[in-house]
């Protein structure tokens, strides 16, 4: 049922209900990542608005929609937000296919379905176009959040439609510019953006920035309006040690072994230079003391999975910026490069 023709009581239900799990989504990541949080001074007060935001891993969702209901703090519930879940969510047993628990655990979430608790979330379904008999359906599934936009509702999109797998952000899928085009309510852009710096010994460090909103104009066609989202969301982009290495290596003759006093201070010098550009850093690149930490346990790590190696000095192998997070890493960068115009 739409939430305007629901009484009081079962309005207020369902705020708390969505409250409730808005803090259990913001605390829960918060157990497998240390979450930082910046830009949340950009958030207007404007509604309806457009979320868009990259999308990294699983929990990324779960992360940004609880910060984005949540961004007035404990008082009271934030402005109705609906947001779309891949549609097999809400199938029977989907649970089950995700967790693959055994034994009754197992076999009562086979039995389960999710539908109605995602409903009282404002979780609807968006399916994948992967045969043209599903248009009609995937159409109607886009109409229901152009509707949701009309009537005042924010709504939280993932224009990728998955989960990138290389660190690039990849190519739009048409939904987005279908909800834009099928609404007609004056409606702001928010870009978000999430990026985990996981070349540790230690804790990973989930970075969340948010962008300035900005007007929608539906005049202009879909190839300006993807580009225009598309840069709003890398421009979010925080730096972290790994980039910086990308970027101290790549300069370098491979392969190489260099002091590690050298390789410092070639990070150090890109750390200056993306300031300058108007990137955000991690923090912990801000200070000597810490700058130095956080190198240690990335060279840690990447002595460990076999990506460099750090006894006296720094040897580094001439593929390796083609191998696993450092390639994702390079990926990342080459894309916050370019919306920076470096």
């Amino acid at each position: 049922m739409d939430d305007e023709l629901k009484s009081d009581s079962a309005v207020l239900i369902q705020n708390a209900f969505c409250g409730l799990i808005a803090w259990l989504f913001y605390l829960a990541p918060r157990l497998a990542y240390e979450v930082q949080v910046r830009g949340q001074e950009h958030i207007s007060g404007q509604h309806p608005v457009l979320i868009v935001s990259n999308h990294k891993r699983d929990l990324d969702s779960l992360i940004l929609v609880a910060l984005s209901y949540l961004h007035g703090g404990f008082e009271g519930h934030s402005h109705p937000i609906a947001f779309a879940l891949r549609e097999d969510a809400s199938w029977r047993g989907f649970l089950q296919a995700y967790l693959r628990l055994p034994g009754l655990a197992g076999r009562i979430l086979g039995a389960t379905s999710l539908r109605g608790h995602l409903h009282m979330l404002r979780a609807f379904p968006i399916g994948y176009l992967t045969d043209r008999r599903q248009l009609e359906r995937i159409r109607g599934q886009l109409q229901t959040f152009a509707n949701l936009i009309d009537r005042g509702y924010d709504v939280y999109w993932t224009p990728e439609g998955g989960l990138s797998l290389d660190g690039r952000l990849a190519r739009f899928r048409a939904g987005l510019y279908r909800l834009v085009e099928n609404s007609s309510a004056p409606l702001k852009l928010r870009p978000m953006a999430v990026f985990y710096d996981f070349m540790t010994t230690g804790r990973t460090r989930c970075f969340v920035r948010i962008g300035p909103e900005s007007w929608i104009d539906r005049s202009v066609g879909r190839a300006e309006f993807e580009q225009e989202a598309r840069l709003a969301i890398l421009r979010q982009t925080t730096i972290n040690v790994a980039h910086l290495a990308v970027a101290a290596l790549r300069e370098i003759e491979l392969p190489a072994s260099i002091s590690r006093e050298d390789f410092e201070r070639r990070l150090l010098h890109h750390a200056g230079r993306y300031r300058s550009a108007g990137l955000a850093l991690d923090p912990r690149l801000e200070s000597a003391a810490s700058f130095r930490r956080r190198l240690d346990a990335f060279l840690d790590y990447a002595q460990s999975e076999s990506l460099l190696g750090t006894v006296s000095s720094v040897d580094v192998p001439s593929d390796v910026l083609e191998r696993g997070g450092m390639s994702y890493a390079r990926n990342e960068l080459l894309e916050a490069e370019a919306a920076f115009g470096l």
